[in-house]
């Protein structure tokens, strides 16, 4: 691992070289900020540890400038200074600096610091690499499938329109617009997922806070939706009206996934309605969404389902695509919201925890 050490003070600057390399980092200094970034056109260090006050550019400066860097964007930087005040540590820390320390300093504190900030980045980045190989495993698929029946439909009208006749081009566009709607569903469905994990990798993404949700309204406008995209699926809402503490766009995420899941795989056989409904005490409700399936859920929660997973995937490749359970899963894990599945006898039933207002 390579720290990089910005201090003014030569003393300072030599100690701080000096207990990196005995705790076996390979180290970077430099004077002032000016210097620093010089250096770092030629190599980024893992973490930088900078005074505040110095010569020619300041710790603040300095760090405005790394963060506009492409490759500078995600180094750990810990700012070093003999100022206590808290106005100054407040500072540091509302432009994003990931800690402040104040000299003189501890060793075992600063390489604690140091310790912390390392670790955090290496999750950060075992989380990315993860979802970099799921997106690169998995998307190219989802998107293609769709895109041959765009394209092909579209190349049969270009060089052939005259021998089709209106009904037949009428039909061949209406498939194009299906899989045009399939497309940008997919494609969406992955955005969002991919913000989802990034909220989880970097923690320290702002979120609104606070906000207060109608459940009810919420579920209903939902529900609604897929009522009418649905016709044949007999549908019950039976919700009281709760106000929970969440974000709404999360929250509407979460029940567009678990709904839309609830119509589109509900079995043609089976005569029992897709069922909304709800319990509640004075800290909690609980929404249970339930519906007879084509397929069972082998896993008791939501958050425990792997990313991309498609049950029975050759009898539901067609329409779905693994990734909804995905996103429902990180807004429990993001918003603390308990699920359990309940699946067998040819019904799923996932019920939803939340705090109540």
């Amino acid at each position: 691992m390579k720290i990089m050490v910005v201090e003014d003070d030569e003393m300072v600057r030599g100690s701080l070289v000096d207990i990196l390399e005995t705790a076996d980092y390979e180290v970077l200094s430099a004077c002032n900020g000016a210097i620093a970034l010089r250096q770092l056109s030629d190599e980024y260090p893992d973490l930088i540890i900078s005074d505040i006050m110095m010569p020619e550019m300041d710790g603040y400066s300095l760090y405005k400038h790394i963060r506009e860097m492409d490759q500078g964007s995600d180094i750990p930087f810990i700012f070093l200074s003999a100022k206590a005040d808290f106005k100054d540590i407040r500072h540091g820390m509302n432009i994003g600096a990931d800690d402040y320390l104040t000299k003189p300093f501890k060793v075992k504190d600063l390489l604690q610091a140091i310790n912390i900030r390392l670790d955090k980045k290496i999750k950060q980045k075992e989380k990315l690499d993860e979802l970099t190989v799921s997106l690169a495993k998995y998307v190219p698929h989802e998107l293609r499938t769709p895109l041959v029946s765009i394209l092909g439909y579209t190349d049969c009208i270009l060089s052939d329109y005259d021998s089709f006749s209106k009904g037949e081009i009428l039909t061949m566009i209406s498939q194009i617009k299906n899989s045009g709607d399939r497309l940008l569903d997919r494609i969406q469905k992955f955005i969002t997922y991919a913000d989802l994990q990034s909220f989880e990798i970097n923690s320290e993404i702002e979120r609104p806070k606070n906000q207060i949700v109608d459940i009810k309204k919420l579920i209903d406008r939902l529900a609604e939706k897929y009522f009418h995209k649905y016709p044949d699926v007999n549908y019950i809402c039976n919700l009281e009206a709760r106000e929970v503490k969440g974000e709404e766009y999360l929250l509407e995420y979460l029940f567009v996934e678990l709904i839309e899941n609830a119509f589109k795989f509900s079995s043609p056989d089976c005569d029992e309605p897709v069922t909304i409904s709800s319990k509640h005490s004075n800290e909690e409700i609980t929404v249970t969404i339930s519906n007879c399936s084509t397929f069972k859920i082998p896993f008791r929660s939501i958050e425990s389902i792997p990313a991309f997973k498609q049950f029975d995937r050759d009898i539901n490749q067609q329409i779905g695509n693994g990734v909804g359970l995905s996103i429902a899963g990180k807004v429990c894990e993001l918003c603390g919201i308990k699920s359990k599945i309940v699946s067998d006898n040819e019904k799923i039933s996932i019920s939803l925890t939340l705090s109540v207002n």
